[in-house]
């Protein structure tokens, strides 16, 4: 996935995969939207995008967070440039 300054995003092939995760989402109050499916340069299966966007983001953070290092760092930016800090 990618952890950008406002928002989170999590590209798979996996459709069904995706829609569990929204549905898990959903259930912990975290909106995020699907979209595709795009179909990359080449032979390559196309592909599907979670979008969680900056407010939901910040609620993602304090639910499920990351082990990730550097995506440990990118999710707290997000709490930083809302004015929360962790």
């Amino acid at each position: 996935g990618y952890f950008g300054k406002s928002y989170i995003k999590l590209t798979m092939i996996n459709q069904e995969g995706l829609l569990g995760i929204l549905k898990l989402l959903k259930s912990m109050k975290i909106n995020s939207n699907l979209r595709g499916p795009y179909q990359p340069k080449g032979n390559r299966r196309p592909v599907y995008t979670l979008i969680i966007l900056k407010n939901d983001a910040l609620k993602f953070r304090e639910h499920i967070g990351s082990s990730h290092s550097e995506k440990k760092n990118m999710l707290n930016m997000l709490g930083r440039h809302a004015g929360i800090s962790r």
